[in-house]
């Protein structure tokens, strides 16, 4: 993968990256479930976010902290067909958030400006 650009808020800092090959949606969900399985980090939650389906009230993610096996992973995401799929979790006592945007193929890597993880051996880890 390739970094694509950096995004800078008051708060964060996202990375954003793209694979060097066109990925199915099954193949970034692929990488995303592998990402979590890293030893160095503890997933707090997991968020699969819909714009497309909105419900009555606007919401339109759903959140869980078990994934069950990395296949069940994947067909929950497929089924639902989300827009975007994610995690929060610490990678060495800090926060992150690591997802992919499946509308543009697109990963990313979220870092808090106040409390930043080390992003680099972070993106070697998970081969970003």
């Amino acid at each position: 993968m390739r970094r694509i650009r950096d995004v800078d808020t008051k708060w964060n800092t996202t990375f954003r990256y793209r694979a060097e090959e066109k990925q199915t949606k099954e193949e970034q969900l692929n990488w995303l479930a592998d990402a979590m399985q890293s030893g160095n980090l503890q997933i707090k939650y997991i968020s699969i976010a819909d714009s497309k389906n909105r419900n009555s009230e606007g919401g339109t993610s759903a959140t869980f902290q078990e994934t069950g096996s990395k296949q069940d992973f994947i067909q929950k995401c497929m089924s639902s067909d989300p827009d975007i799929v994610s995690f929060a979790a610490t990678y060495r006592e800090k926060p992150v958030v690591i997802g992919v945007d499946l509308r543009d193929a697109t990963f990313f890597l979220t870092i808090r400006k106040k409390m930043p993880a080390d992003y680099q051996s972070l993106e070697c880890e998970l081969f970003l």
